[in-house]
């Protein structure tokens, strides 16, 4: 199912003729014999402030997310997110923690790291890890 359901079908459907037959490269109605991906793109750039609403917008974009952040959260879940926001709490975390590798992928890490004439203590120096 496609997200957001009969309103997301119809988004993707949008999506689809906008980047591929308005552009010119084809819509995905047929597979491709050679596995190759059809990824067309549009792009539409609007200028609030071009057209007399940059200080409409973001006042109206300020209150609608405050509006949208009052609705009550789902089981399980601290707060509502826009978009945006999952990304910068990873970066932040990642930031202050580090990112987790899992041991079988670490040593993996370390054994291309010798293949280029690497040894594991300056490869684990090198990565902020040493005597891992």
């Amino acid at each position: 199912m496609p997200f957001g359901e009969h309103k997301g079908y119809a988004l993707a459907m949008v999506c689809e003729l906008l980047g591929g037959a308005l552009t010119g490269g084809g819509t995905m109605h047929y597979r491709a014999k050679n596995r190759t991906i059809i990824n067309n793109m549009l792009s539409i750039v609007i200028d609030p402030n071009r057209l007399g609403t940059g200080a409409d917008m973001a006042s109206e974009t300020a209150t609608f997310i405050e509006w949208v952040k009052q609705s009550p959260v789902a089981q399980g879940t601290d707060r509502i997110k826009m978009p945006g926001e999952p990304e910068r709490d990873y970066r932040r975390d990642r930031s202050a923690t580090g990112i987790p590798i899992d041991k079988t992928t670490w040593a993996e890490i370390i054994e291309a790291a010798r293949k280029m004439g690497v040894d594991k203590v300056k490869a684990e120096t090198l990565a902020g890890v040493a005597g891992v």
